[in-house]
């Protein structure tokens, strides 16, 4: 099997032009693009390509085209259909955003049972800002100081699964925390930002969900977002009422929905 071209350097910025201004945007993949997050990103020829299969380190992939190319397209499916092929890039479990139905068709017609389809929402911010609240007293802004308690309660690997280093994250994420005395009990930050657009990443311990932490850490984050002119987006699975009712209170609404596959490597 041929591996796929990989993007030449001098063509990054070309195909970031052309990404961020495409219907389908998402931070996680414009990031690795615009070289602030690592991933690959496979093209259909070194010179000019036109056709592009962009994977984040964390696994989220995107197809991505200016002008088809069946030759492309068809090399892409045969490389994913021998899915160890991408074990070693993106750890454990690759994510598919398939916007593209043709693309949906591809995955479908490979008949392999390692592609788990579901669906997921894409959802905007509707633009009425959150007033504060005395519930968030309990927020804090993550940073040197009290990152400590935030992994000691809640460890989601932040230097490592999104961002390059821990002292990154601290600098770019925006992330605040909800505490109850000296523990984190739910956490909210942006997993890439990139032109002005933040991926929020909420989560809340299992001891303390269904008390509204989540929601006051939420309301925190995209107050700050918006006052240093970040735009907010959330994305889950269609079937996730917990996390869609949180983005439906936090003044999130769906504005398209599309295929979404996951291959477990463990």
């Amino acid at each position: 099997m041929i591996t796929p071209t990989l993007l030449l350097e001098n063509e990054y910025k070309d195909l970031f032009e052309r990404y961020i201004t495409s219907q389908f945007v998402f931070p996680l993949i414009a990031a690795v693009i615009e070289r602030k997050q690592d991933g690959l990103i496979f093209v259909n020829c070194n010179e000019s390509p036109t056709s592009y299969f962009i994977v984040h380190k964390f696994g989220f992939c995107q197809f991505f085209e200016v002008e088809s190319d069946i030759r492309f397209e068809r090399q892409i499916c045969d490389f994913l259909d021998s899915t160890n092929n991408l074990a070693g890039i993106c750890g454990e479990k690759l994510r598919i955003y398939c916007t593209d139905k043709k693309w949906s068709g591809y995955i479908d017609s490979l008949n392999n049972p390692s592609f788990a389809k579901t669906t997921r929402c894409r959802m905007h911010f509707g633009g009425i800002i959150p007033s504060p609240n005395l519930s968030e007293s309990k927020v804090c802004e993550i940073s040197e100081s009290n990152f400590h308690l935030l992994e000691q309660s809640i460890n989601l690997s932040y230097g490592q699964r999104f961002w390059k280093s821990n002292q990154e994250f601290l600098s770019s994420s925006g992330a605040v925390a909800t505490f109850i005395d000296d523990v984190a009990v739910s956490v909210c930050y942006s997993a890439a930002t990139s032109n002005c657009m933040a991926e929020i990443d909420v989560y809340t311990h299992e001891d303390y969900r269904h008390g509204g932490h989540a929601l006051d850490a939420l309301n925190v984050f995209i107050r700050q977002s918006i006052l240093v002119g970040v735009k907010p987006y959330w994305d889950c699975y269609k079937n996730n009422i917990a996390s869609f009712k949180l983005a439906l209170s936090a003044g999130f609404f769906v504005k398209y929905e599309y295929d979404f596959y996951v291959v477990d490597f463990r």
